[in-house]
């Protein structure tokens, strides 16, 4: 399913047999039931995260050096976090509500395994965040997803 967003209107373009129905619906009416839907999970630093409050913007590493800020849907974030982030402390969990994100937002398989991750394409301004909650790993250095807001 391809989405846009326009002018605070989600419009799902869902195609078959080469012909495409379009459905407008407004995230205002709808946020409270699509909130989870819309919201996108990235694994950092809580010192990079006091950094990016005080230049107003988050960039992680990858940015430079990928071209894009590597994101997950809750479904998807403890992968990542037990494969690359297996026993590290002091890290934190922004929750990011992907309506608000300025920079162009791609679902990518990029590393085919059969998932589609979000990528930030750009700079993360700090409004779209909604939450940093602490990432504490379990005491065998695996990762539990805290209850998200």
């Amino acid at each position: 399913m391809n989405c846009l967003l326009i002018l605070g209107y989600k419009i799902l373009m869902v195609g078959g047999s080469g012909f495409c129905h379009l459905m407008v619906v407004s995230l205002v009416i709808l946020r409270p039931f699509l909130h989870n839907l819309l919201m996108i999970l990235h694994i950092t630093s809580q010192e990079a995260w006091e950094t990016a409050v005080s230049q107003q913007q988050y960039t992680a590493d990858t940015l430079s050096s990928e071209g894009f800020i590597h994101c997950s849907t809750p479904a998807q974030v403890l992968g990542p976090a037990n494969e690359f982030y297996r026993g590290q402390t002091g890290l934190v969990l922004l929750c990011i509500d992907e309506a608000q994100v300025q920079s162009p937002i791609v679902y990518e398989d990029c590393y085919e395994i059969g998932q589609a991750f979000p990528h930030i394409y750009g700079p993360l301004n700090l409004d779209a965040v909604t939450a940093v909650l602490p990432f504490p790993p379990n005491a065998d250095g695996t990762f539990t997803l805290p209850p998200l807001p």
